[in-house]
């Protein structure tokens, strides 16, 4: 009330200078704190995109390695599958054709064999334990991956989102 009231020309030029001197230092601050809040949106969301990078880093590269794993145990599984095949082949070999030698020595490679082979098929089913566990925590990993990719995506669409936002505020 005090700013609208004048006596003559001059009050009122003299209130105009106070009024637009005044809009001015409004307008400044205005600008300055649309500047900070930018700022500072900009630094939030380069933060927020650069840990979403770093977890989606951080689980492709714990399936990559998860994957090589499993290579690794297939590899393993079909190493003791094959000596077990070998080795049920020359116990069978051995059972069908009677040799000469002696019949204890027979017994003695009879349990060596089937010692072996218990001993490989102990391994084998460790391994394809540790291959069904590294494959279901592959599984969780990509299933982790994925929402990682979204929460990232939803990110990047909430910044865009923002930005264009802040922008038509800007332009207001």
């Amino acid at each position: 009330e005090r700013l609208l009231t004048f006596k003559d020309i001059n009050g009122l030029v003299e209130q105009n200078a106070q009024l637009r001197s005044l809009v001015r230092k409004l307008s400044d601050q205005i600008e300055n704190s649309e500047m900070e809040l930018q700022k500072k949106f900009v630094i939030e969301l380069q933060k927020r995109t650069d840990e979403s990078a770093s977890k989606v880093n951080t689980v492709l590269a714990r399936a990559e390695e998860q994957g090589r794993m499993i290579e690794s145990l297939h590899t393993s599984v079909a190493m003791y599958k094959r000596l077990y095949e070998e080795e049920h082949i020359l116990h069978s070999s051995y059972s069908r054709s009677p040799e000469a030698a002696p019949e204890d020595g027979r017994k003695d490679l009879t349990l060596l064999l089937e010692g072996s082979r218990e001993a490989t098929k102990n391994d084998q089913e460790q391994a394809f334990e540790r291959v069904r566990s590294l494959e279901e925590d592959l599984a969780k990993l990509r299933s982790e991956m994925i929402s990682l990719r979204l929460e990232r995506d939803k990110f990047a669409l909430e910044a865009k989102f923002a930005c264009e936002k802040l922008d038509r505020f800007m332009k207001e």
